[in-house]
């Protein structure tokens, strides 16, 4: 949980691996001549806060405001279920990861200097779950799945987005949710760097996410390769060979 998509960019830049694995789209500098990347599957990055909040649905731009220290305070979102909000000050926490890789929370704020001063950062996915889990006040973001895996660190709350709830695929797969994480592996191609063995088994794992358990909460690549027919005129999800390179629009 420790480590980043920097470890397997060093490690692939090194000619030291033959599979890399990355929790974002690649960046500029991770794409080396003779690596391709193929994209596993997309899971949301859901919003998260304690599980006695009252807050149930707040809107991009009001989680957005939030992070940015622009709403400080629970009250000034309002209502929630017809209940009045505490008029008690927001905590924001963060995990800004790969910072030169776009995609996971890049979609709430696009560049770290956006963020509040006030953020509590975290570098553990476990310390995310366990700051929000253990302070009233707090507001974070994990993806839906890790936030399953680490039940054990506390609970969370998870909001929906105008409505549109991370845990429904439906939601993501048709854009309507806007947060996620996509989940890439690498081969090499080409003479002298190119592992046969490697490849069959990148090429068996794009195969196994066929029948991937939807508890992961990931949404795999061939999912919404199909998920076409839901947009008009070829707005859905960009796909280059293997690899996720556009979202709805």
């Amino acid at each position: 949980h420790k480590g980043t998509c920097g470890i397997s960019a060093g490690m692939l830049s090194n000619k030291t691996a033959d599979i890399g694995g990355f929790c974002c789209p690649p960046g500029r500098t991770d794409r080396l001549p003779g690596l391709k990347f193929h994209t596993l599957g997309i899971v949301a990055l859901a919003i998260i806060v304690h599980p006695d909040n009252p807050v149930e649905d707040i809107t991009l731009k009001q989680a957005r405001q939030i992070f940015m220290g622009e709403i400080y305070r629970w009250s000034e979102l309002g209502r929630s279920q017809g209940r009045e909000l505490p008029n008690l000050p927001i905590q924001p926490v963060g995990r800004l990861h790969c910072k030169l890789r776009s995609g996971h929370w890049r979609g709430l704020l696009d560049n770290e200097d956006l963020f509040s001063p006030g953020i509590v950062e975290v570098g553990a996915i476990p310390d995310m779950i366990s700051q929000v889990a253990e302070n009233e006040n707090a507001i974070g973001f994990e993806t839906i799945s890790m936030i399953r895996h680490l039940r054990d660190k506390g609970r969370v709350k998870i909001l929906k987005i105008s409505g549109n709830d991370p845990a429904n695929e439906s939601d993501l797969i048709s854009g309507k949710y806007p947060l996620y994480r996509v989940y890439n592996i690498t081969t090499w191609e080409g003479g002298g760097v190119e592992n046969p063995y490697a490849a069959n088994l990148v090429k068996h794992l794009l195969n196994e996410m066929k029948t991937v358990d939807s508890q992961f909460g990931m949404v795999p690549a061939f999912r919404l390769r199909k998920s076409g027919w839901l947009f008009k005129n070829g707005t859905g999800w960009k796909f280059r060979d293997n690899e996720l390179i556009g979202e709805p629009h």
